[in-house]
């Protein structure tokens, strides 16, 4: 079964970024590579939605430094909105709801 970050990169264009498509278990993002990559052209040739998508799969390979807030998800076009829920139920799938009774 894939991990979060998989479901991610698997269902959108990260998939056939050379910086994304062999993440897997074994092999973890590099992401000062990645950044140093994208910081110099991100916001002309990505778009907003690239770098957003990029902190979602970040924060689904554990980093606690992210900031990306439900306002930048909900402004994503629909597949991507949808591939990011469908990574958050995978990294979530497992965990119990307990009431305070």
């Amino acid at each position: 079964m894939r991990s979060a970050s998989e479901q991610l990169v698997q269902t959108t264009w990260m998939c056939d970024d050379p910086l994304f498509k062999n993440h897997d278990a074994v092999t973890p993002v590099n992401w000062e590579k990645v950044w140093a990559s994208y910081s110099d052209t991100a916001m002309e040739l990505y778009g907003h939605n690239h770098l957003v998508l990029i902190a979602v799969l970040e924060f689904l390979c554990g980093s606690e430094m992210v900031e990306v807030g439900l306002d930048e998800i909900a402004s994503l076009e629909e597949h991507e909105r949808t591939a990011v829920l469908e990574a958050l139920r995978v990294k979530w799938g497992n965990v119990q709801i307990q009431e305070n009774l």
